[in-house]
């Protein structure tokens, strides 16, 4: 079995359900989880008077055929929605294994 049949299989058992904004394009599974306070080092973060806050950013994991790239993409997962703050292409040898995203939940 190649990796990317692999991963995908890892999606499908552990993933969560997450489509575009227009759910016309359908869903898949990815990996979404919160980013801790240690994964956030790369983030700007809001200042306050006692700090920094960084809530509302979440980790992407999902299919190498499911697109994150262009403007002002959109994506539900159950009862929230997110923006694509940033994306990347994750390669094993010459192949894209799969999809790597920082989310930011929007307000609905």
């Amino acid at each position: 079995m190649n990796i990317e049949k692999r991963i995908d299989k890892i999606m499908q058992k552990y993933g969560r359900t997450i489509g575009y904004g227009n759910s016309s394009l359908g869903q898949w599974h990815a990996l979404v989880q919160p980013l801790r306070y240690k994964n956030k080092m790369y983030l700007q973060g809001t200042p306050t008077e006692i700090g920094r806050t960084e809530d509302g950013y979440y980790l992407y994991i999902g299919p190498a055929d499911r697109s994150l790239f262009g403007d002002n993409v959109r994506l539900e997962c159950e009862d929230m929605r997110f923006s694509v703050d940033k994306t990347e292409r994750v390669y094993i040898a010459d192949r894209v294994a799969y999809i790597w995203a920082v989310l930011r939940q929007e307000i609905m």
